[in-house]
């Protein structure tokens, strides 16, 4: 079985934006399972719904940059990033399709959600009734969205505090196969500086959530030392910059979102052109 698991990062997600419009270009650039978390989510909703452009489209309107860095609002109790704002400009530049995403129920979608009152994961296999905030809730940021997104009874925020990149998952979905797309560059590993800040930050308001914090920088470094040195049996791939991106989590212009969107889409065609190439290799040493 092979998955895809797109890592978050905010704006940095114009490169695996790239990426992923690359794959859709290629009708033979196929996965069974699709795990996103943040970010990672949103992409693999417009991929899924084999809407090419879309992501970069969104990110690149002047209307979307307005849902971010809204310090106005922040200071009077909003959200630094208004979701709701962000969902609805995208549906207006081009509407999801909703029906295309779920139109195979062999290729199945999954996001990654943090429980706010127990500090732990959650797995969630979005439908179409619920697919909006899901996505709102895998990409809500502490701090920068102030009140978590509700969905049936429980709080949650951003999936990446307890998972940044469900590889993990992927296994325990019977994955043997995985690609990962990262938006950190080779080399990277997390120092835990900035979670921790946000632990003592939310100590008060949502304990639990405060301790999966302190953790999480070990729960990725681990992720990417599994990604890097696989158990036999298992192949796992990664497409990542070899050099921090131009944009940030939250700020990039539009020639910096188009320099790695660019980026993506070379490093997406260099992974299809090996992987034919192996396919065929594969395919002569079959008939010998």
């Amino acid at each position: 079985m092979k998955a895809i698991i797109v890592e978050g990062g905010g704006l940095r997600g114009a490169f695996a934006a790239g990426v992923l419009d690359a794959f859709m270009a290629d009708n033979d650039v196929n996965f069974d399972l699709h795990l996103g978390t943040s970010a990672g989510a949103i992409l693999l909703s417009s991929y899924l719904a084999k809407q090419p452009m879309r992501s970069i489209t969104i990110l690149k309107d002047p209307r979307t940059k307005s849902a971010f860095k809204r310090f106005s609002d922040f200071l009077k109790g909003g959200d630094f990033l208004d979701l709701d704002l962000l969902f609805e400009i995208g549906e207006e530049i081009q509407p999801l399709d909703i029906e295309q995403i779920f139109s195979n129920p062999k290729k199945e979608f999954y996001a990654t959600l943090s429980n706010v009152d127990s500090g732990k994961l959650e797995v969630n296999k979005p439908t179409k009734k619920d697919l909006k905030h899901v996505i709102m809730a895998t990409s809500a940021l502490p701090l920068v969205v102030r009140n978590p997104i509700e969905i049936d009874g429980k709080r949650f925020l951003d999936g990446g505090i307890t998972m940044p990149i469900p590889l993990q998952t992927a296994i325990d979905l019977g994955a043997t196969e995985i690609l990962v797309i990262r938006s950190r560059p080779t080399g990277y590993r997390n120092d835990g500086k900035s979670s921790k800040l946000m632990s003592r930050l939310l100590k008060r308001s949502m304990p639990e959530l405060s301790k999966a914090l302190l953790s999480r920088a070990d729960v990725y470094n681990d992720t990417v030392d599994l990604i890097e040195n696989p158990p036999e049996g298992l192949k796992i791939q990664q497409i990542q910059p070899v050099q921090s991106l131009s944009c940030s989590r939250l700020g990039g212009t539009d020639i910096e979102l188009t320099r790695d969107y660019l980026l993506g889409i070379e490093m997406g065609k260099a992974w299809i052109a090996q992987t034919h190439r192996e396919n065929r290799i594969k395919g002569l040493q079959s008939q010998r």
